[in-house]
Order: structure tokens, then C-alpha cells, then sequence
């Protein structure tokens, strides 16, 4: 249900794509502290997509504070994730729902490759900020 607490009729019916194209093309063109602006304040896409996203932005525009604190929060709620039950009622009911509406509904759950990237930034920030130790321990 996390990921319900940011809908609203503008985000209901589109996805997290298409919500997130002045952040997509502000990237591509390098400019990172307009991306980071036009990053959603609120969660629309819940703790793990979202924090993972303005991590990721805000490391490209050198903001690495920013960065490791939002990336340590979607690594936080992944791990919460990966902690519950493997099936549960509240989101078996969450995900009919959504098929009859729409997949923003469902709570994000990253595949593989993308932990493996949240990973590589948070060391990344680890290094930029000098930090060495906190990344053997982590």
C-alpha cells in the first residue's frame, strides 16, 4: 500500500515513465540540477523507485550527500522489501487491483540488475566522499 499514498488523478492513469520525462531529458542533456527539480517531491512510485531515481540524479550532478542519503533510503526499503512475507494478502489484493488500472498501483520491486546498480552508486559515493571503511562494511 506504500505506493498508493502518492497517487493522485494526474499519476493514476500514466506511468512512471511517462510522469518522469522532464527528469528523462533534462539527463540526457546534462542538465542535472533541473532533473533533480523536476523529480516528484512527493513518492509517486514508493520508497525504493523513487529515492533510487533522485539518488542516481543527484550523484550525476555531484551532489554526493544527496545522493548516498537517497540512495541509503531505496536500499533501506529494499531490504524491508526482501524481509516480508513472500506472499501476502494486502498486496495479492494490491495487484488485482492494479490490473484493472494501472501497474503505478503495485509496490516497485527491482530486478537484479538494478540492485546491482543501487549498489554501485552507493559505493560510488562512498569513494567520493572518502569514506572507505563504510564501504567493506556495508
Amino acid at each position: 500500500m506504500t505506493a498508493c499514498a502518492g497517487l493522485s488523478a494526474g499519476n493514476l492513469f500514466s506511468h512512471y515513465t511517462q510522469q518522469n520525462t522532464i527528469v528523462y531529458q533534462s539527463v540526457k542533456t546534462g542538465q542535472y540540477d533541473k532533473a533533480l527539480s523536476a523529480l516528484p517531491a512527493e513518492p509517486v512510485a514508493g520508497d525504493i523507485l523513487d529515492n533510487f531515481e533522485r539518488g542516481r540524479v543527484a550523484f550525476l550532478n555531484r551532489d554526493y550527500p544527496e545522493s548516498k542519503s537517497a540512495l541509503e533510503l531505496s536500499d533501506k526499503a529494499v531490504r524491508v522489501q526482501q524481509d516480508k512475507a513472500l506472499i501476502s494478502i494486502t498486496d495479492t489484493a494490491t495487484s488485482v487491483g492494479a490490473l484493472a488500472i494501472n501497474d503505478n498501483i503495485t509496490e516497485y520491486t527491482p530486478p537484479d540488475y538494478e540492485l546491482g546498480f543501487l549498489h554501485l552508486y552507493l559505493g560510488l559515493n562512498y569513494v567520493e566522499s572518502n569514506d572507505l571503511e563504510a564501504l567493506w562494511s556495508k
